[in-house]
C-alpha cells in the first residue's frame, strides 16, 4: 500500500514539475542576434552578438542551443593548447546551460566570411525539457529577417596574378590599362620580347632595319563592358549545378578586381552575364532582345569610385547557375555589338578559352571592337594559339 502511494506521489510530482517548469518555456523565451557590421569582404571576420532572454520568473532547468551558420560562413573558435593558439572553423556550435528566471545570456561569436554572397544569419535550434530531462522538445528560433550579411568579393592584383599569353618570359609583366586605343598612335618604339606581332609597324621596321612597335595611347573616354562567362566547361550537363563552381568564384574575383581598377578612373562599366539577375538591391533589367538576349543579365552602368561598392554588392548576389550557353551568347553579342559594346570594348572573364572565343575575337575586331580575355585557368592548360589577341592567363590564384 505504501509503495502504491509513493508511486502515485512520484507521478504527481513529475507532472507538477513538468507543468511548472516546462509548460511555457518557448512562449516566454526571446532570441536575437546582432551583427557588428552587415557588409564585409571575403576573407574578413565579423562579430555576431547572440542574446537569449527568459521572461519567466522560474528558471529553465536546462536548455541546449545549436547555432548554425549558412555555408560560406564559419565560426572561428580559438583554442589554446600547450601554449599554442589554434583557430578551429566550425559550421555550428552547441552549448548547454541553465537559464535563471528574468535573466539573459549574451554571447559574442567570431565569424569567418569565407565566400562572397548574401546570408541570412541569426538562427538557433533550442532544445529543452523538465528537470528530469524527459521528453525534450525543440524549436527553431530566428532573429529579425533583416539580419542579412553581405560578403563582398575579394580583389587581386591583376598584374601580379595574370600574365599575357604573348609574353615569352614569365617575369615580364605589363602594368597598363585594360584596353588601349589602337587608332590613336603615340609613336613607335623598339620591339621587346612579348610584344604581339600584330602591333609591329612593318613599314617603319623595313625603313630602319629593325622591328619597331606602334605605341598606342590610352584614353579614359572609352567605356567598355565585362562579359562574365558562367560556363565552367564547353558543355554544362546541369545548368543549375555547374561542373566547377570554384572556377566561377575566381572569375567573380577578377570582375571585382576590374571594377576596383577601372571605376576610380571614371570609366563607365557594365556587367553582362549568362546567368540570372543577382539577388541584390538596385539591379534590374535583362537585356532587351531576342530569346537569347532576354536570358542575359545586363547590369546598370557604374562610373566613378562612388559606385564601386554598389558594383561589388551586385557581384556578391550572383547565383551560380546558367541561363544560356556561352557560344549562343557570343553569337548574340557579335550580331549586336553596339548594344553590348557601345563604348567600343569588351573584357571577357572566363574559366577557359577555346577556338569559338578566338573566332569571336576576329569577328569583333572586324567590327571595330577590341576584346580582351581574362582566363582563370593557367597558360599550360590551353591548347589553342592565342598570339593574335590579348589573352591573360592566371599564374597563381
Amino acid at each position: 500500500m505504501f509503495f502504491i502511494a509513493f508511486l502515485i506521489a512520484m507521478v504527481a510530482v513529475y507532472y507538477l514539475q513538468r507543468h511548472v517548469f516546462f509548460s511555457d518555456i518557448f512562449d516566454r523565451l526571446d532570441y536575437s542576434a546582432e551583427l557588428e557590421t552587415r557588409e564585409v569582404y571575403s576573407g574578413d571576420d565579423v562579430y555576431m552578438y547572440e542574446e537569449i532572454t527568459s521572461n519567466r520568473r522560474l528558471p529553465i532547468p536546462y536548455i541546449k542551443v545549436n547555432t548554425e551558420l549558412p555555408r560560406g560562413l564559419k565560426f572561428r573558435l580559438t583554442e589554446r593548447k600547450n601554449g599554442d593558439i589554434k583557430d578551429n572553423l566550425m559550421q555550428n556550435v552547441q552549448s548547454v546551460f541553465v537559464l535563471h528566471g528574468k535573466r539573459k545570456i549574451r554571447r559574442r561569436w567570431r565569424i569567418a566570411c569565407l565566400k562572397r554572397g548574401r546570408y541570412n544569419v541569426g538562427s538557433a535550434i533550442m532544445v529543452s525539457g523538465d528537470i528530469f530531462g524527459m521528453k525534450p522538445v525543440s524549436k527553431t528560433m530566428t532573429a529579425d529577417e533583416g539580419n542579412v550579411l553581405t560578403v563582398l568579393p575579394s580583389t587581386v592584383d591583376l598584374a601580379e596574378k595574370f600574365i599575357s599569353s604573348n609574353l615569352e618570359n614569365g617575369d615580364i609583366l605589363s602594368n597598363r590599362r585594360l584596353l588601349s586605343e589602337p587608332y590613336l598612335r603615340a609613336g613607335v618604339r623598339d620591339y621587346t620580347a612579348g610584344d604581339p606581332m600584330r602591333k609591329v609597324n612593318w613599314k617603319l621596321s623595313a625603313a630602319h632595319g629593325k622591328l619597331l612597335v606602334n605605341m598606342e595611347e590610352f584614353t579614359k573616354k572609352r567605356s567598355f563592358n565585362i562579359f562574365l562567362n558562367m560556363n565552367t566547361r564547353e558543355i554544362e550537363r546541369d545548368p543549375e549545378n555547374l561542373c566547377d563552381p570554384t572556377a566561377i568564384e575566381r572569375c567573380i574575383t577578377v570582375c571585382s578586381s576590374i571594377f576596383e581598377k577601372v571605376l576610380p578612373e571614371g570609366i563607365p562599366l557594365r556587367l553582362i552575364s549568362n546567368g540570372p539577375p543577382p539577388s541584390s538591391d538596385g539591379e534590374t533589367g535583362l537585356s532587351n532582345g531576342d530569346e537569347v538576349g532576354e536570358k542575359l543579365f545586363f547590369s546598370k552602368e557604374y562610373e566613378g569610385r562612388g559606385d564601386l561598392r554598389d558594383a561589388q554588392r551586385m557581384l556578391a548576389g550572383i547565383d551560380l547557375s546558367l541561363t544560356v550557353p556561352y557560344d549562343k551568347v557570343l553569337d548574340h553579342i557579335a550580331s549586336n555589338p553596339h548594344h553590348y559594346c557601345e563604348g567600343g570594348g569588351l573584357v571577357v572573364v572566363t574559366p577557359f578559352i577555346d577556338e569559338r572565343m578566338l573566332n569571336f575575337y576576329r569577328v569583333m575586331k572586324s567590327k571595330g571592337t577590341e576584346t580582351v580575355f581574362y582566363v582563370t585557368a593557367t597558360f599550360g592548360n590551353s591548347t589553342y594559339n592565342t598570339d593574335e589577341c590579348d589573352v591573360y592567363f592566371a599564374t597563381d590564384f
